[in-house]
């Protein structure tokens, strides 16, 4: 081989080895554009993401701050409602302490006026007592002198004794008032029982000696019989009062000034 085609051939091993190199450095290149092609087209992809990512975020941020202010919105009509349902509070316990107040004072209002009634009932029955004790004692009398009732000098026969009735009808109207009311002391309504009982005893025992001595039957024994019984008008009528005085200083009233009116 001579040089001319020495040289030829060197030149054209050197043009194969230079397309060789030319031809990987574009495949090289190819790829490398593909594969940049394909970074861009992840990074558009990331930024498609990342745009979405954050139009999510910007709307759960919307949506938060718009469930903040209903949660704020929420918390002050709480508190509104929590300082209404306050104030009505104690507006309903001034009212209870004023109803209490009211109460208490009715309370206290009906005890006086129940302790007025009472006091005032048992003086009545005192009082009426006294008075029957010494009725008892004029028709007793009354009865008697009857039995020994004679004619004037001229022969007129003497009138019929009055007897006398309004204070037991005033007792009889006093106890019966008792038992309807009813006072709070069962010693003083035993009291009371027992002088109605001698009371009875001493009218029956008093009509009686009237009707035997109207036709001058009545015997010494039974006037004597009738002066025993009204002669225990005093003691009877002392026990009685000394009940009553027990009932009046028990309500915080002094018996000598109630019966000295």
């Amino acid at each position: 081989m001579n040089p001319a085609e020495a040289a030829a051939w060197t030149a054209a091993i050197v043009a194969i080895v230079a397309a060789i190199i030319s031809f990987v450095t574009m495949g090289i290149a190819c790829w490398q554009a593909v594969s940049a092609r394909k970074q861009a087209a992840s990074a558009v992809a990331q930024s498609l993401s990342a745009r979405r990512s954050a139009d999510v975020a910007e709307q759960a941020l919307i949506e938060s701050r718009k469930q903040t202010k209903a949660s704020q919105k929420s918390a002050l009509a709480a508190e509104q409602q929590a300082a209404e349902a306050k104030r009505q509070n104690l507006i309903t316990e001034e009212q209870l302490r004023i109803a209490q107040s009211e109460l208490e004072a009715n309370q206290n209002n009906y005890h006086e006026k129940q302790k007025a009634k009472y006091v005032a009932m048992i003086h009545q029955i005192l009082l009426d007592a006294d008075a029957l004790r010494d009725e008892l004692k004029e028709n007793a009398a009354a009865a008697i002198l009857w039995q020994q009732r004679k004619s004037d000098k001229f022969g007129i026969p003497p009138l019929p004794p009055v007897m006398l009735s309004r204070a037991g009808q005033d007792w009889h109207t006093a106890v019966n008032k008792v038992r309807v009311d009813k006072p709070p002391s069962p010693a003083l309504t035993a009291a009371i029982d027992k002088y109605d009982i001698f009371a009875k005893e001493s009218i029956a025992a008093i009509d009686m000696a009237y009707e035997r001595a109207d036709s001058r039957q009545l015997s010494r024994p039974q006037v004597e019989a009738l002066a025993a019984t009204i002669n225990k008008r005093d003691t009877n009528f002392e026990a009685l009062k000394a009940e009553c005085n027990r009932f009046f200083a028990d309500h915080g009233v002094d018996p000598s000034d109630l019966t000295a009116h």
